[in-house]
């Protein structure tokens, strides 16, 4: 059985897990604790759900990998240059759609993307993708571009004759339908106590985003700090798990030299090591619940 996130997590390479206490002297058993664990990455196995580095897939799942990433790639560009095309620049589309363009009634550079991404894709044959690419457009407006909302547009691509080629013009199609919330192991948040635990978190949160102490060993800040204050609004503490580890959610205000307050979202690991609460790691998402 795969380990779980929070198991994953506590046997993460040194760069991503570290500790911070709150007195920031850590006692021999703790630093011993945190050698072992350190012997222990070299065996874990890989979380659930994640995916390998390129390294460790098969040559099968690497060209699949890659061939996806250049579709969607591919996708985007063609999409970005299909918005900025108009009667004259039928051109621009032929590296991407090398059949004959009419765009006589298109007036060129009326809308432009400033984002593209691809959103979604399927392999309805061998080698031949639709993706849906969301473009962020902007319309020419006077002295300027205005914005004009997302757009979504499907792009057929294939991939197994050779060279990247799409099979038509985009179609603009309705935005994807939104899904559900999945259930998260801590969902609702409380305000903060000033208890250990809680104190701890805070101490991490003004180190890790606002560049005041040092997060703790392996753990390294956002650099440069991208706030010069943080606030712990909202957080929930789980059980204790694995070897008395527990799972937080934390929800902090940064405030940014101009005043300017940015809502984030973080879901640690913390545990109590020789009477002192620790946060032990970051987690690259919030834990489902079970």
């Amino acid at each position: 059985m795969s380990p779980s996130l929070e198991q994953c997590a506590e046997k993460a390479a040194p760069e991503v897990l570290g500790e911070v206490g709150l007195g920031g002297a850590r006692s021999p058993d703790a630093a011993a604790g945190t050698a072992q664990s350190q012997d222990e990455i070299l065996e874990f196995e890989p979380c659930e759900g994640e995916r390998h580095l390129p390294g460790s897939l098969t040559p099968g799942a690497r060209h699949k990998d890659l061939e996806t990433a250049s579709v969607a790639g591919f996708a985007e560009m063609y999409v970005a240059a299909y918005l900025e095309a108009g009667s004259g620049q039928e051109h621009t589309l032929r590296p991407y759609y090398p059949e004959a363009v009419d765009l006589h009634d298109v007036t060129p550079s009326s809308r432009y993307a400033a984002r593209t991404a691809a959103v979604a894709s399927s392999e309805s044959a061998p080698g031949y993708w639709a993706v849906t690419v969301g473009a962020e457009v902007l319309v020419a407006a006077q002295g300027g571009y205005v914005r004009a909302g997302t757009h979504y547009y499907r792009v057929g691509v294939m991939s197994a004759s050779g060279p990247l080629v799409a099979t038509s013009l985009p179609a603009e199609v309705p935005a994807p339908t939104p899904t559900s919330l999945p259930p998260l192991r801590l969902g609702h948040l409380s305000a903060p106590s000033g208890d250990a635990p809680t104190t701890a978190v805070r101490l991490f949160f003004a180190a890790y985003l606002a560049g005041r102490g040092d997060p703790g060993p392996g753990l390294s800040p956002v650099t440069p700090p991208p706030f010069t204050s943080v606030a712990l609004i909202g957080i929930a503490v789980g059980t204790a798990g694995h070897a008395g580890v527990q799972t937080v959610r934390a929800e902090v205000a940064g405030t940014d030299a101009g005043g300017r307050k940015a809502i984030l979202d973080y879901s640690l690991q913390i545990a109590d090591r020789s009477g002192g609460w620790f946060v032990t790691g970051v987690l690259p998402a919030a834990p489902l619940g079970r």
